[in-house]
């Protein structure tokens, strides 16, 4: 029996609707501070048909699911200057058929990573716009348990909070409903919990979280 082979690289493939909420979702939290390259970039984990994806600036934290394509289950760390090079070219191929239009983000084992934002006019002989880099080496903190936490604390009832931080969560909200926000209680009394803002789509039967936010609210003068 001959042992299957490592793939060399690993595609992943978004409509052109899901990566608009890709690159918004990671770039609404992500670091600006290039002394830590590793939260310069947002943590993306493919599973099945979705992909978690995770940015923080240690003030806040954007944790999103996105519907996807994908050849194998796998995760990387796209940097900041690929998301800003899809933010400004994804829609270069016009609104004609757009909803053929498709993004592909691949990431070799060597550590090569390729995005492609390819025209859905043509489909026999489709176009492409491509970047090449690299995908950011490192430890991403584990920013994500922070989320489980704020799920189950206590309501608290209330705090400051930096606005221009809430500013960058309408970003998400455009796919979905208004948000619940909660602000959450600590076992500390002169230190407010984060702020958690979840977005949910669906009936009332169904509802299914796509989106959450944390924001430190005892940061609000930064």
């Amino acid at each position: 029996m001959t042992a299957s082979k490592k793939p060399t690289e690993n595609v992943l493939t978004l409509t052109r609707g899901d990566a608009a909420w890709f690159i918004d979702t990671a770039l609404s939290a992500i670091s600006t501070d290039d002394i830590t390259p590793v939260i310069c970039a947002a943590h993306v984990t493919v599973t099945g048909t979705v992909a978690k994806v995770i940015s923080t600036d240690r003030y806040r934290v954007t944790l999103a699911n996105v519907a996807v394509e994908s050849t194998a289950d796998h995760e990387f760390l796209i940097p900041r200057a690929a998301l800003i090079w899809m933010k400004k070219n994804q829609s270069v191929f016009g609104s004609y058929m757009s909803d053929q239009q498709r993004i592909t983000i691949t990431t070799g084992e060597d550590g090569g990573l390729a995005i492609s934002i390819i025209d859905g006019a043509q489909i026999e002989k489709r176009t492409a716009l491509t970047w090449r880099g690299f995908v950011v080496v490192g430890n991403f903190p584990p920013v994500e348990r922070l989320f489980e936490t704020a799920r189950a604390a206590e309501h608290s009832s209330g705090a400051r909070v930096n606005l221009d931080f809430i500013a960058k969560v309408k970003h998400l909200a455009p796919r979905h409903d208004a948000p619940t926000v909660k602000f959450t209680a600590t076992e500390n009394p002169n230190k407010p919990g984060p702020l958690l803002i979840t977005f949910e789509k669906g009936d009332r039967g169904h509802r299914e979280v796509t989106a959450e936010v944390l924001i430190q609210p005892n940061l609000e003068l930064r």
